[in-house]
């Protein structure tokens, strides 16, 4: 008789554990869920400001009821800052920084949570930076191939714009000038953030020496600071027979 209650003991306790498991697992389980944090952007100027924080995640059973981020710092800096439901599995809040006073560069940590049905989540931390000095652009420029032959020739100019705040640049423009070249021409880029390309068309070289063309190129971020960067292609010149009609004055 002891046996058989202790069995029927093991079998209903078995049972529950198992309606607790089903439980947890259609309501509230978050584990295995891939969450994403994206702080935008990472790094902030000198003068502080504001910086968005977005929570991302594919699964779409979870009920969320809830998701707020603890942002910690120098000087006791500590707020919890809440992230709004968006369209699609999204969440977004923004924090605001102090300036940084100080001759090093001040780190913030941010500390995602996510209430579920059944559990709270803390997810990974993230670091927001606020730099010490204002870093403006970084540029570097070429132009494939650097030299052509007397005719001309279409080549392609590459650019490469680096920052701490790499989500803050704003504008990349580039400016053609040469021997040739009453004024300087404008070069079409294309492309987003730190990687643009564009089409440079070198014209013929009438005269005895080499030509060469200069490709100016300027970086502008949202602070209004500025990098600038070049590069330079030459027009090798004709011998004899092989030189162009000089232009028309």
């Amino acid at each position: 008789m002891q046996r058989r209650n202790m069995v029927r003991r093991i079998v209903m306790m078995g049972g529950l554990l198992a309606g607790m498991a089903a439980l947890i697992g259609c309501g509230g389980g978050g584990e295995g869920v891939s969450w994403r944090v994206q702080l935008n952007p990472p790094s902030l100027p000198k003068g502080g400001g504001p910086a968005q924080i977005l929570l991302e995640t594919q699964d779409t059973a979870l009920e969320v009821r809830k998701v707020e981020a603890r942002v910690t710092g120098p000087e006791g800096f500590d707020t919890v800052v809440p992230l709004e439901a968006q369209r699609g599995r999204r969440w977004i809040g923004q924090v605001n920084l102090p300036a940084n006073p100080t001759d090093q560069d001040r780190f913030y940590q941010v500390v995602v949570t996510v209430q579920l049905q059944l559990q709270r989540l803390t997810l990974k931390a993230q670091t927001l930076t606020v730099l010490h000095v204002a870093k403006p652009p970084v540029v570097q420029a070429s132009l494939n191939p650097d030299q052509v032959g007397f005719r001309g020739d279409r080549v392609t100019l590459n650019v490469t714009v680096t920052s701490p705040i790499q989500a803050s640049i704003s504008e990349v423009t580039a400016q053609l000038s040469g021997p040739d070249l009453a004024t300087p021409q404008r070069v079409v880029l294309a492309g987003t953030g730190g990687t643009r390309t564009g089409a440079v068309m070198l014209p013929p070289n009438s005269r005895d020496q080499e030509a060469v063309y200069t490709v100016h190129v300027q970086a502008t971020d949202v602070f209004g600071q500025t990098g600038e960067g070049q590069a330079t292609a030459t027009v090798l010149p004709a011998s004899g027979e092989e030189r162009p009609p000089e232009p028309p004055e």
